[in-house]
């Protein structure tokens, strides 16, 4: 590891695929670790509902930053034709950052397999 990072060296993470609650690669970081956890209740075969619960601590070297992260919320997933729709409503916050509703963020994605 350097002791000395460029912005473009840092880690870009946030988003549906990293902790939900917070802007798609809205948060640099030297290094960090994420724990995702979902409980699932099947509607049909196609379809379910979820609880999102995401916790993240990084570092970022260059402005000197160490942060623990939460993000709650709730999804929806819809296995359709076109491959799996997961629609997510989270809210992202930092541990010295009051809950703000004004802060949820809606996720979309669509995976096809082909």
């Amino acid at each position: 590891m350097s002791d000395t990072y460029f912005e473009n060296e840092l880690l870009r993470f946030g988003g549906i695929n990293s902790i939900r609650g917070f802007e798609e690669n809205s948060l640099l970081a030297s290094s960090y670790g994420i724990l995702n956890s979902e409980y699932r209740f099947q509607l049909n075969n196609t379809i379910y509902i979820h609880t999102i619960t995401d916790f993240a601590y990084f570092e970022n070297k260059i402005t000197n930053v160490k942060e623990k992260l939460i993000g709650y919320g709730f999804g929806l997933g819809i296995l359709t034709n076109s491959g799996l729709l997961k629609l997510n409503y989270a809210n992202g916050k930092s541990e010295n950052q009051e809950f703000k509703l004004s802060n949820s963020k809606i996720h979309i994605s669509l995976t096809a397999n082909f």
